[in-house]
């Protein structure tokens, strides 16, 4: 993720924009991000307020469970970051706590591949890493996703 935040007070946020950078940062990232800014909402898309030596993880944590919304774009290559399926695991966490509500946007994917955990979000990438022990809990995640209605680029 790259770029800011729209300029509010820190914390809360009406949004929190999860994605993949490699795949939807200069695409569907930006522009999502720049309609969300354009119409008033605080929205979160790596905060220039992350100052260093702070921790990217409690940040991104902090910021995702202090927004009312998430919106998922799911791509090719999200399932192949750790740090998206991180942020995916809180976010549906919280949704099932009801502490948020989650859109997904299938950006160039199929839902069906999500929720059957096909390709890519079969997770083989994962398997030999040191934080294979996540596995499942991000395989529950992205069917959790993959199982919700959301917008398609496909349609």
């Amino acid at each position: 993720m790259s770029s800011s935040s729209s300029p509010a007070p820190p914390g809360n946020y009406d949004v929190f924009l999860s994605f993949r950078g490699e795949d939807t940062r200069r695409t569907v990232a930006s522009y999502l991000y720049k309609q969300l800014v354009n119409r008033g909402i605080y929205t979160f898309k790596d905060d220039p307020r992350i100052e260093l030596g702070d921790s990217i993880p409690e940040k991104l944590e902090e910021a995702i469970k202090s927004s009312r919304f998430a919106v998922v774009v799911i791509s090719k290559s999200y399932a192949t970051s750790k740090w998206c399926l991180d942020e995916l695991h809180l976010i549906m966490k919280l949704r099932l706590e009801e502490k948020i509500c989650v859109i997904p946007v299938f950006y160039d994917v199929f839902p069906s591949d999500v929720k059957n955990l096909r390709g890519t979000f079969g997770l083989t990438c994962h398997r030999s890493c040191k934080l294979a022990q996540k596995i499942p809990k991000w395989r529950v995640a992205l069917r959790r996703i993959g199982n919700r209605k959301g917008a398609e680029s496909s349609k």
